[in-house]
């Protein structure tokens, strides 16, 4: 194939992958690939969609081989570089953001992600230094900006955050995805200073920039399939693992429930590791229903598994699992959504732990809407509170319909009592106690969600209760979730 063929190719994934076609754009990154394997637009292409699809644990392997393929080019650096900090990886991306700047200095993307992974490396004033002069001249770009927004609001500079904001916001350029984040940071700094009502525009206006599409009545419709495939009526008679799985810890539950406090807590552990939010079981599910010759999709094809399906799929799982920590006897799976699939590992991995985080759904359905989740359901109070209701249904569900052992902790006693809470976690999940836990901030290790600056810290309490303060704003959440 000729050099001239791969371009032209190219500019077809290209206009497949701006239409947000993405199976179409990956399949004709796939066929260069298959001729060329060290084609670097291609490779990027298929790390672009990875990233776009926030699978992050398949982007980051063609990131780097395009890096391999094309060292004295930055875009491909920059490229790695955000697919290592998306997978917490902080440390390396940095590395792989400087190196792009010593290609090209001054590179905006390069820059903007340099600061980001020292902002999450607990370096905000290093950050902020990088990114002073940009912001005094008036040309930051979004990204620019918004770095340097979180940093200063880290740093309680809360004028800071106000003026880098606006100017921002000024912009007739300024891309919806970005105006939704400095909104939102704009609207956690004033909730700093306690000007409630001002924040709470804020939120709303954030928001309501170019929301999502969100289907509630096809979620109903997803939830009771679950519940019909994994009814214990339905999976008396299936096969299922007799053993296994004792490694796998799944913190299941909502978005800001605590989730990563609690991983955080058992990676502190000698012999325990938080592996972040692999999409392993997502993974597994999306392509069970081929894998296992059936001509159904997960999960009504679970009940065409067969002995040998259930052993290969568990040891797939865990395969992956253990790339998080070969030598740790318990391992974190902290993918918030496996709530969806835990019918699926009643029978793969019935020595498995489960441990629900759980909030106050007030709080909890606020703190989604005042953080950049990204979720369809996240960005009306309405469909949030309808969500939480699917949720919590479900969870009530396994509880009754599955025999894999399920911790429930509180966000609220967790942080009231993090020693007692803690000694109840580690004992639940079969591991001798140990100090380190209660100082889990100590811990070596990068976290990716957004909770990633709390885990750096020992527990805070200030964040029980918050919606009370909007209380007159959160009508129709209160309404959602029956309250």
């Amino acid at each position: 194939m000729s050099k001239a063929r791969y371009e032209e190719l190219m500019r077809q994934s290209e206009r497949h992958f701006a239409r947000r076609q993405f199976r179409e754009a990956g399949g004709i990154a796939e066929q260069i690939i298959a001729q060329k394997a060290t084609y670097a637009p291609a490779l990027a292409m298929m790390a672009r969609i990875g990233f776009a699809l926030r699978q992050f644990d398949q982007a980051a392997p063609f990131a780097q081989r395009a890096v391999t393929a094309e060292r004295r080019d930055p875009f491909y650096h920059v490229l790695y570089g955000q697919t290592l900090l998306e997978q917490g990886h902080t440390r390396k991306a940095i590395a792989a953001f400087e190196k792009a700047l010593r290609l090209r200095p001054g590179y905006e993307e390069a820059t903007a992600g340099l600061a980001e992974g020292l902002e999450r490396n607990g370096k905000g004033a290093r950050a902020r230094e990088i990114l002073a002069p940009a912001i005094r001249a008036g040309s930051a770009s979004p990204r620019m900006a918004l770095a340097y927004a979180r940093s200063a609001r880290a740093a309680g500079d809360h004028e800071a955050v106000t003026s880098t904001v606006n100017a921002q916001l000024d912009r007739t350029d300024l891309p919806d995805d970005a105006r939704r984040s400095l909104l939102l940071v704009l609207g956690r700094s004033l909730d700093d200073q306690g000007r409630h009502d001002d924040a709470f525009e804020a939120f709303r206006a954030a928001n309501g920039t170019a929301p999502p599409a969100y289907d509630h009545a096809a979620e109903v419709e997803r939830f009771a399939e679950i519940r019909t495939a994994f009814a214990r009526s339905a999976t008396a008679g299936l096969p299922r693992a007799a053993a296994g799985g004792e490694t796998a810890v799944f913190v299941v539950g909502m978005p800001r429930s605590g989730s990563t406090l609690i991983e955080q807590i058992i990676h502190a552990h000698p012999q325990g590791a938080g592996a972040g939010e692999p999409r392993h079981l997502s993974q597994i599910t999306m392509r069970l229903g081929p894998a296992i010759g059936s001509a159904r999709s997960y999960p009504a094809c679970v009940s065409d598994l067969t002995p040998a399906h259930v052993k290969g799929v568990a040891e797939e799982y865990l395969r992956r699992l253990r790339t998080a920590d070969a030598r740790a006897t318990r391992i974190v799976d902290k993918a918030l959504e496996n709530f969806l699939f835990l019918g699926l590992v009643a029978l793969l991995l019935p020595e498995a732990k489960v441990i629900h985080a759980r909030r106050a759904p007030m709080d909890l359905c606020f703190s989604c809407y005042m953080h950049d989740l990204r979720h369809p359901w996240a960005f009306d109070l309405g469909t949030l509170g309808r969500y939480h209701r699917l949720y919590a249904d479900l969870m009530q569900f396994w509880h009754t319909e599955i025999d894999l052992p399920i911790l429930d902790v509180d966000y609220e006693s967790l942080v009231a009592d993090q020693a007692g809470e803690s000694r109840r976690i580690i004992d639940f999940v079969g591991l001798p106690w140990d100090d380190a836990c209660l100082r889990y901030f100590e811990a070596k290790r990068q976290v990716a969600t957004i909770s990633y600056d709390q885990v750096r810290k020992p527990i805070y309490q200030n964040a029980a209760g918050r919606f009370r303060r909007y209380e007159g704003h959160l009508g129709a959440l209160r309404e959602a979730l029956g309250e």
